[in-house]
């Protein structure tokens, strides 16, 4: 699975506004978010030291340098996490932080909020879509093939080969036998992601518009 990066702000929010809330921001990698936050006026960096005898500036050792806000807190020290992808701004602990991790790097509680707001279909690119599915155990589908008796359905790419997972639906013979919701709980039970459930049933739906309909009535 290709790494992804992941910003999150961890900050006030939920339904009491309480401190430590997670948010998931976008796909920046650290560098980016650094850039934003420098060209808000927000975060400052010191790579020098001035002298004010001489009225010269010393280039300080790459271990000093460091990245801090207005008030003077350093919140990187040293080049090497100045210039990492990943990485974090602790601005005020649980009341403010701005942090970029990778998909492989995910603790629990950010890979289930993630998966939160893919069912709530916030937006994302379908590269994290399908890393979020696939950590989850779950297939989304991106496309279907229908024949006579079954559908194959096309669902991200294996982790192990890369190539793309092909999942057979077989509906031969069982027009009008099952509800939608019982073929709901079906897809569901197959692992299929909510989305995937619904382009799966309304492609069954389909399979006999011309006749009569495919589900059976509640």
């Amino acid at each position: 699975m290709k790494q992804l990066f992941v910003r999150f702000h961890v900050g006030r929010g939920g339904r009491f506004y309480n401190q430590g809330h997670l948010s998931f921001v976008n796909e920046d990698n650290f560098q980016d978010l650094v850039t934003a936050c420098i060209n808000s006026g927000n975060l400052f960096d010191t790579k020098t030291v001035y002298d004010e005898e001489t009225d010269t500036e010393t280039e300080l050792p790459e271990d000093e340098w460091n990245y801090h806000d207005a008030g003077g807190k350093i919140l990187v020290q040293g080049r090497e996490a100045m210039e990492a992808e990943t990485g974090r701004l602790d601005w005020d602990g649980l009341y403010d932080t701005d942090y970029v991790t990778t998909t492989d790097d995910l603790f629990d509680n950010e890979l289930e909020y993630l998966w939160e707001e893919y069912c709530k279909d916030a937006w994302m690119s379908d590269e994290l879509k399908d890393a979020v599915c696939t950590l989850k155990d779950k297939k989304r589908v991106h496309n279907i093939k229908r024949y006579q008796t079954n559908l194959e359905c096309f669902c991200q790419s294996d982790v192990e080969d890369g190539c793309s997972t092909c999942v057979s639906v077989d509906f031969d013979q069982q027009q009008g036998e099952f509800t939608r919701d019982e073929w709901k709980s079906r897809l569901e039970a197959m692992d299929f992601c909510p989305f995937s459930v619904e382009m799966i049933l309304d492609e069954l739906d389909s399979c006999y518009a011309d006749t009569t309909d495919f589900f059976k009535e509640d």
